[in-house]
């Protein structure tokens, strides 16, 4: 399947849960490679998200995430900050759209972004959630890490949950988008196995019978897992 809303070519579909909607399927894909993905965004920057605000497309709800670009990676030289649209999210009239993997944004957070300019000035992120690394400090060293949410990958036994298997070291990764930018093809030098990085922060609730929501648009979280005849892992804290 081909969605052109998105202009996302590797997406073989995409689904979305509107509120009050019935419940969706998750977003598929075709992995690709980070040369494929440096080669085909026309734009690529590190900055640090200054804010993040609802807006409205033509295709629906959206996310204005307002970046100040720090070092640009490919293109032509960008100035103070761009914006940069994500499709879903909640609109000033309370209509919520997710699409599962959609690249979520926090204020005051580093990232490198890969984009594709819009008609009207702004970017959007190149190949979805492909092109949006978010930059995590890590025992004293920056990585460079993708967050693919209920997303899933078609791989050789079909679809399957998308997970990185690898991440980047973020300086070593910025350094090797540059170079490929202005024709220097080498090695990726920036890989880091995901084993040697630091898992993630458990999120703790706190008040009881109430629903798990994610932090920056408050719609309920859904696992996807029960409609494949999977389980889910839970976690409980000693203190509540």
């Amino acid at each position: 399947m081909k969605s052109t809303a998105l202009g996302v070519a590797s997406f073989l579909g995409v689904a979305c849960l509107a509120l009050g909607g019935s419940p969706a399927l998750a977003t598929t894909f075709a992995p690709m490679s980070d040369a494929a993905l440096a080669d085909q965004a026309r734009v690529a920057i590190v900055g640090r998200v200054l804010e993040v605000q609802p807006a409205t497309q033509d295709d629906g709800p959206a996310v204005e995430v307002l970046v100040a670009v720090d070092r640009v990676l490919k293109g032509e030289p960008v100035a103070g900050a761009i914006v940069v649209h994500v499709l879903g999210g909640v609109s000033a009239a309370g209509l919520g759209l997710r699409l599962s993997g959609a690249p979520h944004f926090a204020v005051g957070e580093e990232v490198l972004l890969f984009l594709a300019p819009v008609a009207d000035g702004s970017y959007r992120v190149q190949q979805f959630f492909l092109g949006a690394f978010h930059v995590l400090e890590d025992r004293g060293r920056k990585l460079a890490r993708r967050d693919f949410g209920d997303a899933m990958a078609v791989g050789e036994k079909g679809f399957e949950p998308a997970a990185e298997t690898v991440v980047r070291d973020a300086q070593r990764f910025a350094d090797w988008v540059q170079d490929r930018g202005v024709g220097i093809r080498r090695d990726r030098d920036y890989l880091v196995t995901a084993a040697d990085a630091s898992g993630g922060e458990l999120a703790s609730v706190t008040a009881p019978f109430t629903h798990l929501v994610y932090s920056n648009d408050g719609l309920p979280v859904r696992w996807f897992d029960f409609d494949r005849g999977l389980t889910e892992s839970w976690r409980v804290h000693s203190a509540g």
